[in-house]
């Protein structure tokens, strides 16, 4: 199931023939729906059947287009796109366009995914990650007694740990295998303790071929700072993929070498609503190794600088999706397990943090009445220290 999934609503026979959409459906087998909001007046439809391969609808409300293009023929029309027959959460009056393919079920199940690139999100199920943490293979890996510089390590919490390149600096190659009956599926990909340059040319491949003969989806990643990267998707991915690939060249970097430390994508909790209050506090701390000497100072070595955050959350509805959203994040990271937090999607670089909950958040419970009358109140602090 998809991430903040909603059941909406249900299309049922004969609500599916004839002029409500088209006939051509007649077999009783379920039609099961994702539904991706990739803007406030676009809805993407995908079906899928429980037994066959994929059919596809896509839905576009617009202003301007107020007719019904079917493979069959006929319109939507109200009342057949609002209650128990869908929902009354798509706004038919300003017109729909339908570019439908349906040959089985009489019924479809909505499934919501709301989507945005402009909200909090954050990212602790790392699917890069597969079910090890062995799962990368690397072109060139700089050679030590320990095997310190392993591709692996790009999977650790600890941007310390990294990989490196052999004294190569072009046509490198980062094969990842998210592992039997997994795929990967990118809106969200982050990148810590790196030396690329700006002018290094990155790129993420998707497939579901090891050979990478046929590529599902090619990401670009264009390197604007010295140690960080992060990429937000501007629409909702379609598509997960087992396979991904990371060709790098930057043959103008000053070292011998290139390097990552945290490397990772994959799906997001994205928040619905905005869920903190300003403002949002940070805080950066220097580390440094000391040294006192007899004449009262000391010698300094820095080592790194780490951030902490604290968002406040005012009239959080209790059993919203959101608050769902929340749990998910607790339960899945604790205060055992780093996650990728961004508060600011559209600013990533400015709070953008890799980091652990410095403690279980404490809840101010409103609670007028059920549902939306239940209000919370609590503040999530994080550390990348810890």
């Amino acid at each position: 199931m998809a991430i903040g999934e909603v059941i909406l609503g249900y299309l049922e026979d004969p609500y599916l023939e004839g002029g409500y959409l088209l006939g051509d459906v007649n077999s009783g087998l379920p039609v099961q729906l994702d539904v991706f909001q990739t803007g406030i007046m676009s809805v993407e439809l995908f079906a899928f059947s429980e037994t066959q391969g994929a059919a596809g609808i896509q839905l576009i409300v617009s202003e301007t287009l107020g007719y019904t293009q079917c493979e069959g023929e006929g319109y939507l029309e109200q009342p057949y796109l609002e209650n128990a027959y869908l929902a009354n959460h798509l706004c038919v009056g300003l017109g729909i366009e339908l570019d439908v393919i349906i040959r089985r079920g009489l019924g479809i199940e909505l499934l919501v995914r709301n989507y945005n690139d402009k909200l909090c999100r954050v990212m602790c199920d790392i699917e890069s990650r597969g079910d090890s943490l062995t799962n990368w293979t690397a072109s060139s890996t700089l050679t030590s007694a320990t095997d310190s510089f392993n591709i692996n390590n790009v999977d650790n919490d600890l941007e310390e740990r990294v990989w490196r390149s052999n004294n190569v600096l072009t046509g490198i190659i980062l094969d990842n295998d998210a592992g039997a009956g997994n795929t990967v599926t990118v809106d969200t990909i982050f990148m810590r303790a790196h030396n690329f340059t700006t002018s290094a040319s990155i790129n993420l491949l998707l497939s579901d071929d090891p050979t990478f003969t046929v590529i599902g989806q090619t990401i670009p990643i264009s390197i604007t700072d010295s140690e960080e990267f992060y990429y937000i998707a501007e629409d909702a991915p379609l598509s997960g993929y087992r396979y991904s690939r990371t060709t790098i060249e930057d043959p103008t970097n000053s070292n011998s070498y290139l390097q990552i430390g945290v490397y990772g994508y994959g799906q997001s909790e994205v928040f619905e609503d905005k869920c903190f209050v300003l403002p949002i506090e940070s805080e950066d701390t220097e580390y440094a190794d000391v040294i006192r000497t007899e004449a009262y100072t000391n010698k300094m070595n820095f080592r790194a600088r780490r951030r902490k955050l604290r968002m406040n959350f005012k009239n959080f509805v209790y059993d919203s999706q959101d608050w769902k959203r929340l749990q998910r994040i607790i339960d899945c990271a604790g205060i055992t397990q780093k996650a990728l937090w961004i508060p600011t999607p559209q600013q990533p670089y400015r709070y953008a943090s890799w980091a652990k909950l410095t403690k279980l958040p404490r809840y101010r419970n409103n609670d007028i009445g059920s549902g939306n009358q239940s209000y919370i109140d609590f503040s999530l602090e994080t550390d990348e220290v810890l």
